[in-house]
């Protein structure tokens, strides 16, 4: 089977997207990424930063802090706004 491009989208260094998603599994972790002001649908990601571990995580997920960590490294954690009401 063979795979082609249909579209693809460049960002410059520093542009803002936020975290639209997170799925996590037995030993991955995913943040979805959008653009700023898109809906909280994985629909509207445009990229995503995937965690691999090398074994499954525990019930504790006692690696939490290690994984938090390497988000870190490429995320910045920004204090949520509340919308107005």
């Amino acid at each position: 089977m063979r795979r082609a491009i249909v579209s693809l989208a460049a960002y410059d260094p520093g542009v803002e997207l936020v975290v639209s998603g997170v799925k996590i599994d037995r030993d991955v972790v995913i943040l979805v990424l959008a653009p700023v002001g898109a809906g909280r649908s994985t629909d509207d990601a445009v990229t995503s930063l995937r965690i691999k571990w090398p074994m499954p995580f525990s019930k504790s997920f006692s690696v939490k802090d290690l994984i938090e960590n390497l988000i870190d490294r490429f995320v910045e954690a920004r204090p949520t706004i509340a919308p107005d009401r």
